[in-house]
């Protein structure tokens, strides 16, 4: 996104918004990007929030999860990182992994 790589995120996370919101808030990749555009401007919180929303979409979308979880892990909240590690276990997702790497986590429950 250029808006991304000219360093504009404010103005990137608002014309997404209104992306998303002219498709009735159920645009998943654009929450992904929101997310994304949060994380570079280190708003966890606000990438968390995104997040959640395409995963009321969406509940079972790998990277959401994923994605979730190492934005917890990034806000210090382990637990429901590790939550996002079950979430992820179960699915048989292959990113169980490498959250698990990043939790430093030997089990799951």
């Amino acid at each position: 996104m250029i808006l991304d790589r000219l360093g504009h995120y404010d103005d990137g996370i608002r014309y997404l918004e209104a992306y998303v919101k002219d498709y009735d808030n159920q645009f998943i990749e654009g929450y992904k990007l929101l997310s994304r555009l949060a994380v570079r401007k280190e708003d966890f919180r606000a990438a968390g929030d995104y997040l959640k929303r395409g995963l009321e979409i969406s509940p079972k979308d790998p990277e959401l999860n994923f994605e979730l979880g190492v934005t917890y892990a990034r806000l210090g909240d382990l637990e429901k990182a590790k939550a996002q590690l079950r979430v992820l276990f179960e699915m048989k997702d292959p990113r169980y992994k490498e959250l698990k790497n990043i939790l430093g986590t030997h089990q799951v429950g």
